[in-house]
């Protein structure tokens, strides 16, 4: 254990490199994201609807998510500024909408939108549900007047309830978070990114140490003295599992302090999921070291277990988005674990799935058979 510690400890540098390296890069990512921009929309609305012609009335409809830009009733200007990419959304109600809704005929809206990018053209479907359900509301408000304004003439009284503004929209939404921490990108994102730079830290160290036991004869003076697999896996562990975890502890530090990420969880279970973190890392790097032929095998390895990391641990993409089989395979990368429990106990103070902890061990102990199941054949004495 003293020697694992101090070899670490002989270079800081190289340890504050790995850690700090990402810290910047999240740093940097939270404080210039700024979220999606609202979308540009131009509204093509033919004449003799009744639809209001100034794209500032339509504000309210837009909500966050979209800006009108232009109300016109000539496709073809609007479908240009689409074109060049002056405009994202389009929606165009047809020519003939004014006969057929006096006919009682559904009119069709068309949205039309210019983008390679699912998530691009994901944002612009819902964000065309919403405009159009708007539409349809104003609609519907405008024919409710008409038909009051029709009774009136006929000395008919029209109910309070047929109101032209309830008929279209008789509800609204209130949305309410009960969540106990407003849901923020760098305190959901910067602790699934707290456990990724841990993984990836631990999991270098402990492979880096195991292959230059091996590249310096260390491990053929281990193979003579009387000293077995289990004493030398138990020093690494011991001393990586120390350092990282107060690694991991300064690192969160900095996430609370300095990003003002919350912390609800309560400590000792905090503690205990980023130190089964680090085991179950150590172990990754470890077996690693010993299954690979060189050096450069051995970090190639490593920055595979970095990609899948990346992309299956939520941190890309949320695991709801794949297939069960692939989603049962990312839970067995422990960054997926360990980020899924830090988030629920840091910003919400409890979780119900206190089983990934005891995956998260069974994990860490798994690679640890694993290990020593392979340091004890290298190490056997030829007869």
């Amino acid at each position: 254990m003293g020697k694992e510690s101090i070899e670490v400890i002989r270079r800081p540098r190289a340890l504050v490199g790995v850690v700090a390296g990402p810290m910047l890069i999240l740093g940097l990512f939270g404080l210039g994201f700024v979220g999606q921009p609202p979308l540009r929309t131009d509204l093509v609305i033919p004449i003799g609807l009744g639809l209001p012609e100034d794209p500032s009335a339509y504000a309210s409809d837009a909500g966050q998510g979209l800006v009108i830009r232009r109300v016109t009733a000539d496709r073809s200007i609007a479908v240009d500024g689409l074109r060049r990419h002056e405009t994202d959304l389009v929606v165009v109600a047809p020519p003939d909408a004014a006969d057929r809704l006096a006919a009682g005929e559904q009119v069709t809206l068309s949205v039309e939108f210019d983008s390679v990018s699912p998530y691009q053209a994901f944002v612009a479907r819902a964000a065309a549900d919403q405009i159009v359900a708007a539409i349809n509301r104003r609609i519907i408000e405008e024919a409710a007047r008409r038909a009051g304004d029709t009774a009136a003439a006929n000395g008919q009284t029209v109910p309070a309830q047929m109101r032209p503004e309830f008929v279209a929209a008789p509800t609204r939404a209130d949305a309410v978070d009960l969540a106990p921490s407003p849901p923020t990108v760098i305190g959901f994102y910067g602790l699934l990114v707290l456990a990724l730079v841990v993984q990836h830290t631990s999991v270098t160290i402990s492979a880096l140490s195991t292959l230059r036991d091996r590249r310096t004869g260390a491990m053929d003076l281990f193979r003579l003295s009387p000293i077995g697999s289990s004493e030398i896996l138990l020093g690494k562990y011991l001393a990586f599992t120390v350092l990282g975890t107060i690694v991991a502890m300064a690192v969160l530090v900095v996430l609370v302090i300095g990003f003002g990420v919350p912390f609800l969880a309560p400590p000792g279970v905090a503690l205990a999921a980023l130190a089964l973190l680090v085991m179950a890392s150590t172990g990754i790097g470890i077996v690693i070291a010993l299954v690979s032929d060189s050096e450069r095998q051995a970090m190639q390895s490593a920055l595979l277990v970095l990609l899948a990391s990346v992309f299956f641990s939520g941190l890309a993409v949320d695991l709801a988005g794949f297939s069960a089989p692939v989603r049962a395979a990312s839970e067995l990368l422990p960054v997926t674990q360990a980020g899924r429990l830090l988030q629920e106990l840091m910003l919400r103070g409890s979780t119900a799935e206190s089983w990934r902890l005891g995956l998260l061990a069974a994990i860490a102990g798994a690679l640890a058979v694993d290990g020593w199941i392979v340091l004890r054949r290298q190490l056997r004495r030829p007869d």
